[in-house]
C-alpha cells in the first residue's frame, strides 16, 4: 500500500484526495504546512502532493521538504490555479517533480501520481543495478583532497576532481561526469559532495547538479533571469535555479 501524504492549508476545498483507490493508496491530509513538515519528516510517505494557496507559503514548504536529508528524496506533485509559465518554472526550480492545474478529476490526480511513482521506483530500481561503489565512507571526509576512488566490479578507479565536467544528482546516488566521456554512478549523495569538493574549481548551479568551472564554454542569460551553463564534451547546456543563479551573477559578474 503506497502512502501519500497531502500538506494542505486550504482544508475547506473539495478536492477529490479521498477518492482516489483505496486498494493502492493511503492518503492522509495533514492540518498546516508545520505539521506535514514534521509528519513528512517522522512516516516519510511514498509520495507528497503541496496544496499551498500563497506561493511564498509554497516555496518555503518546498525549501524544507528538499533541503531535509529525510524527505529531499520524496516525489512531490504541487497542486495550483495558477496557469502562468514563469510560476511553473518557479515551483519546478525549487524542487517539484510535477505542476498540477486544478480543477482536476480523481482519475487524472491517479494517473499523475502513478506515473510519478513508477518513474521514480524505476529510477531507484536502475541505479541500484548499474551504481559503482564510492571507496571512502559515505559522509566522512576523504582521503585525499584531490580525487575520489571508486569500484568498478572489483577495480578500483582514481578519479580526480580536475578529471570532473559535472555531477548530477539521482536521488541518493550521483552521476559522474569526465573529460574523457564517462558516466559513473555512485552510491553518494550531492550533499556529500558539496561538503567536501573545493569551493574555488566547483560551483552548485542547482539542486541536482554541480559543475567544474574549469569546464565551462559559455554562459548564456535566459529572459526570465535564469541562465543555463554549456560545459565541454556535453551536448546539452545545464540549467541554474534562481536560487544559485544569484551566486553565480556574483562569481562571474554577468
Amino acid at each position: 500500500m503506497k502512502k501519500i501524504l497531502v500538506i494542505d492549508n486550504q482544508l475547506g476545498e473539495n478536492h477529490p484526495f479521498t477518492s482516489l483507490n483505496s486498494d493502492v493508496y493511503q492518503v492522509h491530509i495533514s492540518e498546516g504546512i508545520e505539521n506535514g513538515l514534521a509528519i513528512a519528516d517522522r512516516y516519510q510517505p511514498n509520495l507528497i502532493i503541496c496544496n499551498i494557496a500563497d506561493e511564498e507559503e509554497g516555496l518555503h514548504l518546498l525549501g524544507q521538504l528538499i533541503q531535509s536529508d529525510r524527505t529531499q528524496n520524496i516525489p512531490i506533485i504541487y497542486l495550483t490555479m495558477k496557469a502562468d509559465f514563469n510560476h511553473q518554472r518557479t515551483i519546478m526550480n525549487a524542487g517539484a517533480d510535477d505542476y498540477f492545474l486544478k480543477p482536476f478529476t480523481a482519475a487524472e490526480l491517479g494517473l499523475a501520481i502513478e506515473r510519478r511513482l513508477t518513474k521514480h521506483f524505476t529510477l531507484r530500481e536502475e541505479v541500484r543495478q548499474s551504481c559503482f561503489e564510492s571507496f571512502e565512507a559515505e559522509g566522512k571526509p576523504p582521503v585525499a583532497n584531490d580525487h575520489i576512488l571508486v569500484t568498478i566490479g572489483n577495480r578500483l578507479q582514481l578519479i580526480r576532481y580536475e578529471q570532473i565536467v559535472c555531477i548530477t544528482a539521482l536521488r541518493e546516488y550521483s552521476r559522474i561526469r569526465t573529460f574523457e566521456g564517462q558516466k559513473i554512478v555512485v552510491r553518494k549523495s550531492l550533499k556529500s559532495w558539496v561538503d567536501f569538493l573545493p569551493t574555488k574549481g566547483f560551483l552548485r548551479i542547482h539542486r541536482s547538479s554541480i559543475i567544474n568551472v574549469e569546464a565551462i564554454e559559455r554562459i548564456k542569460k535566459l529572459k526570465n533571469r535564469t541562465y543555463v551553463v554549456y560545459l565541454r564534451t556535453l551536448a546539452e547546456p545545464l540549467e541554474f535555479s534562481q536560487r544559485y543563479a544569484n551566486i553565480m551573477r556574483k562569481t562571474f559578474q554577468t
